[in-house]
């Protein structure tokens, strides 16, 4: 029964029920409808003598017949929040059947119609939207975090002692929300076949690896309408893409967990053996490892000298965003390409990866100098412009005093721009450098890092020195170089070699991670076939 219809000349049609009337309605098998028009005296009441199931055909026929049909312009608002319109069952009206073709709601009914449905629509659109009419659908984003917080403070409820309570409820909530949507999503991986996991295993590894906050159109976009009507995810649509995004922590926390239970693909498992990696195949492998829980890495410097091991315990997993918003401790952060210096961030941890060796990576856009740079100071640039001019005009007075009258109109122009500008311009000016910035949004305080004159990290947080700070080069070379000159610019940064890691971990007795398992199953696999001279080719 719709509770109400809003058309585009403000008229409104609603079809109501007296609460305190349902045992009467009930027995009696009666039902008032009210329609209100734009004209307050133009006002019928209809009675109804409903048997079984009729009530929702006679107040659609109502709306239909009497309402709609007589109006010039109007806008039916259906919410079908989980596509029942278009299921195929008996228990709709054949009166609605004109709402399940998306064609015959033009001009005959001189008007438009909008269908709101919920997360579950992706078969539906497979189903009824042709590429001819895949405008129609306009995709609907929820709030962000920041946002919803906002609000969220905006309510003087949320301020009283009472709402702990219901506090304590929602978080219990939450905890069982993050069960159904594994269940889902696990139970979804379960029943595909071998190929198909693997590409669902990639479809995972992007959302948490995207290249911008939210967009997976980088490496694998999601073309299976079953798992898009889990409901975990949801989609936004720009010009020129369609990008995917996952719904709320919840369905994060469980996919991560689905993800981490994933056996390891062919490729990968050859590579984590053999380090001869791509670049994606390598990010996938450090994300992998960091996702094992906590994790100790024993480290060097550039130059191969043994240093204190790092632990890592990735508690949560998020993609930074623009601007860096405050974060959890033990966050494992997701970097983007605005970000582009650093891959992941780690508490106060930043960490660069690639499979090469560091004197080739530390070039252009991933050389770490470049976070420790500042932005020019557009005040101290206009007072050099303007020494510069002074000095130029001072040298040959006469040159000057020639191109006085040539130049006045271009004065008159500078000075009315001068009137416009922000006066707080020099006040306002962010002299902060990029690893401050975000050290600032996630921590609070007044953080400020810099390279020292030894060259080594110096890092405070509001005067006070930080212990924690650190930036991590995490390499997949198969032998690692001994960067002597490299050293010397940057003695601090710490160097881990992934392959040495995993190897350590198959060595231990502690080796329990589910890499350590899954590699000997699969390898085995890969070692027959070599013995039996079969060229292996892998598709990343």
């Amino acid at each position: 029964t719709p509770t109400g219809v809003t058309g585009s000349n403000d008229s409104e049609v609603e079809a109501v029920v007296d609460e305190d009337q349902y045992e009467t309605l009930e027995s009696a098998n009666s039902f008032d409808l009210w329609s209100n028009h734009a004209d307050e005296e133009d006002r019928a009441v209809f009675d109804y003598m409903v048997i079984g199931g009729e009530m929702a055909t006679c107040v659609t026929e109502t709306i239909y017949d009497y309402t709609l049909c007589r109006i010039d312009l109007k806008t039916l608002f259906i919410v079908d929040e989980h596509s029942a319109l278009f299921h195929n069952d008996n228990s709709k009206p054949n009166i609605l059947t004109p709402l399940t073709d998306l064609n015959i709601w033009l001009q005959e009914r001189n008007g438009a119609r909008v269908v709101f449905t919920g997360m579950a629509h992706a078969n539906y659109e497979r189903r009824f939207i042709t590429s001819d009419i895949k405008h129609w659908v306009e995709f609907v984003t929820p709030h962000s975090d920041f946002i919803f917080d906002k609000l969220l403070a905006m309510s003087p409820i949320l301020a009283r002692e009472t709402i702990k309570g219901e506090q304590e409820a929602f978080s219990k909530f939450n905890i069982e929300r993050i069960q159904d949507f594994y269940s889902a999503a696990g139970g979804y991986f379960k029943s595909l076949n071998p190929s198909d996991k693997f590409k669902y295993r990639r479809t995972l590894v992007t959302m948490f690896r995207p290249r911008e906050d939210g967009n997976l159109s980088y490496h694998q976009s999601i073309t299976t309408y079953k798992f898009m009507d889990l409901g975990l995810v949801y989609r936004l649509r720009d010009e020129q893409q369609t990008m995917y995004h996952i719904l709320c922590p919840a369905a994060q926390q469980a996919l991560l967990d689905v993800y981490r239970s994933m056996p390891l693909s062919l490729d990968l498992s050859y590579a984590l053996r053999s380090g001869d990696w791509t670049s994606d195949m390598f990010e996938d492998a450090v994300f992998f490892c960091l996702q094992q829980g906590k994790i100790t890495l024993g480290t060097t410097n550039l130059a191969g000298v043994k240093a204190d091991p790092l632990v890592i315990n990735a508690e949560y997993t998020r993609v930074l965003t623009d601007p860096p918003s405050e974060v959890r401790k033990n966050t494992l952060l997701r970097c983007h390409s605005n970000y582009p210096i650093f891959d992941f961030i780690y508490n106060r941890i930043f960490i660069q990866m690639s499979p090469s060796d560091f004197d080739k990576h530390n070039k252009e856009g991933a050389n770490i100098s470049k976070a420790f740079s500042r932005p020019n100071d557009p005040q101290s640039k206009t007072k050099r412009k303007r020494d510069d001019d002074s000095t130029s005009s001072s040298s040959d007075p006469r040159d000057a005093q020639s191109k006085s009258t040539e130049s006045s109109e271009s004065n008159r122009r500078r000075s009315k721009r001068k009137k416009n500008d922000n006066p707080t311009l020099a006040s306002s000016f962010d002299s902060r450098n990029q690893i401050e910035k975000y050290l600032d949004s996630a921590f609070g305080g007044n953080h400020r890092v810099i390279i020292g004159t030894n060259k080594g990290f110096e890092a405070t947080k509001d005067g006070v020195n930080l212990d924690d700070f650190k930036i991590v080069y995490i390499c997949g070379e198969a032998q690692t170089k001994k960067h002597l000159g490299e050293v010397k610019d940057f003695p601090d940064i710490v160097h881990v070699n992934l392959k040495d890691w995993i190897e350590e971990r198959q060595a231990s007795s502690a080796g329990s991670m589910q890499i350590d398992i899954l590699m000997e199953q699969q390898l085995a696999t890969i070692n027959a076939l070599l013995l039996t001279g079969v060229r292996l080719s892998f598709i990343p």
